[in-house]
């Protein structure tokens, strides 16, 4: 590994995170030593990501989406938001609600949002998908929140 790169336990026991010597979090290892099911497989995280604002969806039927920064000792909940878009209406929870008209109307609009954020990422940041790049970029939060295109 680089000079600075280590393991750290996470909150799993079968799970460790690969820490760079910034403190940034570049991927994560999975191994189970049980003799009966061996299994193990590295992973490697990007610097830049999208997430779904699945809290405000529950609470107040709100779909947003955001592009955010990996930062250092931070999961990416606590990431630093870059760009948002969010859905002009508001969708009723679509676990309680028994019209499969709605219900199929929140999931094409959550999809279109998802779909709309990862193409401003990748407009915005051709190398996004590479887990070499955007690590030594500095971000810093974004005010502006753009409403999603129609």
């Amino acid at each position: 590994m680089p000079e600075g790169w280590r393991f750290e336990q996470s909150d799993h026991s079968m799970w460790s995170n690969l820490v760079d010597g910034n403190g940034f979090k570049r991927g994560s290892m999975f191994y189970k030593a049980a003799f009966y099911d061996r299994s193990a497989h590295l992973g490697l995280n990007t610097r830049l990501t999208t997430t779904e604002d699945l809290k405000a969806a529950k609470a107040d039927g709100t779909l947003r989406c955001s592009a955010i920064a990996r930062i250092p000792g931070k999961d990416d909940e606590d990431g630093c938001v870059i760009h948002t878009i969010t859905h002009p209406e508001k969708f009723p929870d679509r676990y309680h609600t028994a019209n499969e008209a709605e219900r199929r109307r929140y999931f094409e609009a959550s999809d279109k949002i998802r779909e709309d954020i990862s193409k401003w990422l990748l407009e915005n940041y051709p190398d996004a998908r590479s887990p070499h790049a955007y690590w030594d970029t500095q971000f810093s939060p974004s005010e502006a929140s753009a409403p999603a295109p129609s």
